[in-house]
């Protein structure tokens, strides 16, 4: 059974380099561009969700707590160029397990 990875990535090259090697190692892959179109999106079990910090319309932030809200238990990651320490923090206190 493959493991299925949420990729909530608005820049489509990033998000195509990162499908493109979660596929190649055996993962499943889904990919949305916006909070808003995942969190509309067919409900899945993510084993792991990547979520991107400056997405359009909800930021990465507020994904994480509605994915935590129902998901205690996947793990997040969050993505980001953003890397100021108190960026990091916001993010992890979001919920997110790494960043």
């Amino acid at each position: 059974m493959k493991r299925l990875v949420t990729i909530i990535e608005d820049e489509k090259e990033i998000a195509d380099l990162m499908n493109r090697f979660l596929t190649k190692n055996k993962f499943e892959v889904r990919h949305y561009m916006t909070a808003e179109e995942m969190l509309s999106g067919p409900v899945a079990d993510s084993s792991i969700y990547l979520v991107d910090w400056n997405l359009p319309g909800m930021k990465g932030t507020d994904l994480i707590r509605a994915i935590r809200a129902k998901d205690k238990f996947s793990t997040i990651f969050m993505i980001s160029g953003y890397n100021k320490a108190e960026e990091v923090v916001e993010g992890l206190k979001a919920g997110a397990d790494d960043y």
